[in-house]
């Protein structure tokens, strides 16, 4: 692993990891997408896929429908919400001097970028169950401390 930085600390979780976002069964709702209905939640598996007519999984790709983040609801919906389940609104523009990544990582509205065409879920490892076993370690290191570098690259 490289790292840039010579204060802080770095945390890596090594093992067994929930894919479940939500924490308990008070985070459950269902949502409307293009007139049909779906659990979304704590203990489902939350994905931008949306069953098809010859899978109850999707078909591997995202439209533009479904397009929603893994938690179903557009940002104009939130407004209505005390709370919300993601916050996977996506934007960036890679142009100009201060480059905003804050919203990178979101699920929704991220249809047309690079890649997008690839549901957003939280089946990680893609084997279409939603694992929710927690068994890690963590290991953390002091960027001051030089016990664990193996090497350097020249930097300005």
């Amino acid at each position: 692993m490289w790292v840039r930085g010579e204060a802080g600390r770095i945390h890596v979780d090594l093992g067994l990891i929930s894919e479940d976002l939500q924490s308990g069964p008070a985070e459950q709702w269902t949502v409307t997408i293009d007139g049909q209905e779906y659990p979304k939640g704590w203990n489902r598996l939350d994905t931008e896929d949306l069953p098809s007519a010859t899978s109850t999984l999707g078909d591997g790709l995202v439209s533009e429908v479904e397009d929603v983040g893994i938690d179903g609801w557009l940002h104009t919906q939130r407004d209505t919400l005390d709370w919300h389940p993601s916050w996977d609104l996506w934007s960036f523009e890679p142009s100009g001097t201060n480059i905003d990544y804050t919203h990178v990582n979101g699920g929704e509205g991220n249809f047309n970028a690079e890649g997008g065409r690839y549901p957003d879920t939280e089946d990680l490892n893609n084997n279409g169950a939603l694992d929710t076993k927690n068994a890690y370690f963590t290991i953390s290191v002091d960027l001051s401390q030089d016990d664990y570098i193996a090497g350097r690259t020249q930097y300005n």
